[in-house]
């Protein structure tokens, strides 16, 4: 049976294999790119991404400073990572200055990342394996 939230939006929860599973194909798709190979996460849930990312593949790093196009101009490319772009207003205040890289992206939201994992097609709330009940 499936769970729903407090305001009746069902919840879909991901195990710990799919996570994986996506995170496999995120960096795939990252690293057939070729040049880029430096990831910045959205805290929080970006962050998580972006640190696992660099276990799948060695030749992803993380930044932990806050991209800025003076700082790529300097230290080349950055994906911005994040685990969900729901509404997208957080990936806009990137400005199409940096490609973004998602493990969703629902459909209907602002900004639509460069690299998803998965299009979500409702209002479906995402559980990630990391968050609390």
């Amino acid at each position: 049976m499936a769970k729903t939230r407090r305001n009746k939006q069902p919840i879909r929860i991901i195990s710990w294999e799919y996570f994986q599973d996506m995170l496999d194909e995120l960096a795939n798709r990252i690293i057939s790119l070729g040049h880029i190979r430096r990831l910045y996460g959205v805290p929080r849930g970006g962050s998580i991404v972006a640190i696992c990312l660099t276990h799948v593949d060695n030749r992803l790093h993380m930044d932990d400073a806050y991209p800025t196009p003076i700082h790529v101009d300097i230290c080349g490319p950055v994906i911005i990572v994040d685990d969900i772009v729901d509404s997208g207003k957080t990936c806009e205040r990137f400005n199409n200055n940096f490609a973004v890289a998602s493990l969703f992206y629902r459909k209907g939201a602002s900004f639509e990342p460069d690299f998803y994992a998965e299009k979500i097609e409702d209002n479906t709330w995402i559980k990630f394996p990391w968050e609390r009940e």
